[in-house]
């Protein structure tokens, strides 16, 4: 009745749990009352339907959902050695409740050693990554974890051996690892420290770094990002420290492909950083922005309660009057992690307000972003109409920004909004954002070519 979505009837209950009883109301009677006499509580459990409201107990489940159990007391299965016997629904219920409830397991475990790695104290990070990895040996996010950790706290043999054992369970299952997995098991490679200051090396090699990302060249930038943090932690500068590897974690969550992991370790550390700056404007906007690319890695792993948990923190230090740019960035990730778990209508509203925040703020390729994810929640929400104004809005801006990385995203979804509408021959369309004279194929309304001119060179002439 606590992971129940509503509330439950007794002749719910009686059926699903005592339906092969003489009396399955009498049964339900007597269980309840059972239960009333065990907690002390003669209020407890009463009436029809049975409610169980927050705060009449204290519940290891309830905790473990709102991220308030602590990391030591999480683990086991719900409801440990209950096999239920001539009640089906019930046995298919506790499976789908038990997968869950080790889903959240392992989710919390995965930020609580996060956090303690971050902190540096990697010994007890690797006892929890390891328990976490445990849980499910076919999580390649969980191994990559504890190998980081088995690294960070000294033990590169156990590490070595551990990936082994990761690369022989995977063969078994016809999975191929990623390179991710095996550059966690790696100890990183010592740098000299420069002759400079390392403010100023830190400083001009995060530049460096930055234009290597913005021109396409993501090792390069990678690796002058990895130095730059390295000059940044001798420079003893936390807010320095925060942003260089702010910009290496990004730069490994998005322009590296499998490197989500690592990118979340690098993170957090900057979180932990810059928590240890003075407390500023530029700290708060920093940390905000932190968590919002945290949360997006935890949406992207499927994580969707820690990624709502750091997407209240980030709202709470941007505050409603910060930074439009960020607040817009903010919207967005809470827009797609609502549209992930299915609640379209409520990302719809977080999605248009990201898009108008950042138009008014003149960050056109978020707008262009936000559009085009609140394209695909109202296609599935059924407003074909909508969906198709918002993917055409994302593509204008698209193409004005020169944004060829993100174009096919709302392509894609502008294809589905004309197939659900049966309108693929008169596909011919004009962006009304676009700033010269744009036609896209009139034939395959799915072309992903356009130029200045009447006809598209991907169709016959005249078409």
């Amino acid at each position: 009745m606590a992971l129940a979505e509503r509330p439950l009837t007794r002749g719910e209950l009686a059926a699903e749990l005592f339906g092969e009883a003489n009396d399955p109301l009498g049964a339900l009677r007597w269980c309840l009352a059972d239960l009333r006499r065990c907690c002390g509580d003669p209020e407890l459990l009463r009436g029809d339907p049975v409610r169980l409201t927050a705060g009449s107990l204290w519940l290891d489940v309830w905790a473990l959902q709102d991220g308030t159990l602590p990391a030591a007391d999480i683990g086991g299965e719900l409801l440990t050695g209950v096999e239920p016997r001539d009640c089906p629904a019930f046995g298919m219920w506790l499976m789908l409740a038990r997968g869950r409830c080790a889903a959240r397991s392992r989710e919390e475990l995965h930020q609580a050693a996060l956090r303690l790695l971050a902190a540096g104290d990697a010994e007890a990070a690797a006892s929890l990554a390891g328990r976490a990895a445990a849980q499910d040996v076919l999580d390649e996010g969980a191994q990559e974890l504890f190998l980081r950790a088995l690294v960070a706290a000294g033990h590169p043999a156990r590490a070595a051996v551990h990936l082994a054992a990761c690369e022989a369970a995977f063969a078994r299952e016809d999975i191929v690892p990623s390179p991710a997995l095996r550059a966690a098991a790696l100890a990183p490679p010592a740098t000299p420290p420069s002759r400079l200051r390392a403010g100023v090396v830190a400083r001009s090699l995060l530049r460096a770094g930055t234009a290597a990302l913005d021109a396409g060249s993501a090792d390069a930038g990678v690796e002058t990002l990895r130095r730059a943090g390295e000059e940044a932690e001798r420079a003893g500068d936390p807010l320095l420290h925060a942003n260089v590897l702010r910009a290496l974690g990004s730069a490994l969550v998005h322009s590296v492909r499998g490197f989500d992991g690592e990118g979340a370790v690098v993170l957090h550390r900057a979180l932990a950083a810059v928590r240890t700056a003075a407390r500023t404007a530029d700290s708060q906007n920093l940390a905000a922005d932190i968590l919002r690319e945290l949360a997006f890695v935890d949406l992207q792993a499927g994580r969707h309660a820690s990624a709502a948990r750091a997407l209240r923190e980030a709202s709470a230090l941007a505050g409603p009057a910060g930074d439009p740019a960020l607040n817009a960035g903010v919207l967005a990730v809470r827009g797609m992690n609502e549209a992930d778990r299915g609640h379209h209508d409520t990302a719809v509203t977080l999605l248009a307000e990201s898009a108008q925040t950042a138009g008014l703020a003149g960050n056109r390729r978020q707008e262009a972003w936000s559009a085009g994810v609140m394209a695909r929640s109202l296609l599935l929400a059924g407003h074909v109409g909508q969906a198709r104004a918002a993917a055409e809005r994302s593509i204008g801006i698209c193409d004005r920004e020169r944004w060829n990385a993100f174009l096919p995203w709302p392509q894609a979804l502008r294809a589905h909004c004309l197939a659900a509408t049966d309108s693929w021959r008169s596909a011919s369309w004009r962006s009304p954002y676009a700033t010269s004279r744009t036609w896209s194929c009139r034939w395959h309304a799915a072309c992903t070519r356009t130029h200045c001119g009447r006809t598209c060179p991907n169709s016959s002439p005249g078409r």
